[in-house]
């Protein structure tokens, strides 16, 4: 993480909560490189900095990202229905993604916590003179 890079919006150690394992070593150095990645991820998704602390949901969202990207790296899955299984592997996203509900859920968070400007018109008079009037100075 370089000096103007913003810190991740999760913990290594909330990471290893939600693995339920120890990150360790290597394993560690690149659960940090991940979370970095995801939280920059997220915070274009929402077009927020959150450099002191972030949503909830930004942060659940961060770790589930996160947890995709160490579990699985190479973004495999697999389908069995009895004697027939299928592998896929590459046609999917791999590595640090979002899903499309986890998109939708950043947006429809940063639109309802962003602040907005709404004209409203309506007469107003001062001292009886319409403000409108151009002969009247504030």
């Amino acid at each position: 993480m370089t000096a103007s890079a913003s810190p991740p919006l999760a913990s290594i150690d909330a990471l290893e909560t939600l693995l339920a394992e120890p990150l360790v070593g290597r394993r560690r150095q690149r659960a940090g490189a991940v979370l970095a990645g995801v939280s920059a991820e997220v915070r274009a998704v929402a077009g927020r900095r959150w450099t002191n602390g972030a949503p909830d949901l930004a942060v659940s969202i961060t770790l589930k990202a996160a947890e995709r990207a160490i579990v699985n790296p190479q973004g495999l899955s697999a389908e069995n229905l009895g004697d027939y299984g299928r592998r896929f592997g590459g046609s999917g996203p791999a590595g640090v993604y979002l899903t499309e509900g986890e998109v939708d859920a950043l947006v429809k968070l940063t639109e309802a916590s962003g602040v907005v400007s709404v004209p409203v018109e309506r007469d107003v008079t001062l001292g009886g003179t319409p403000v409108s009037d151009p002969a009247v100075r504030m």
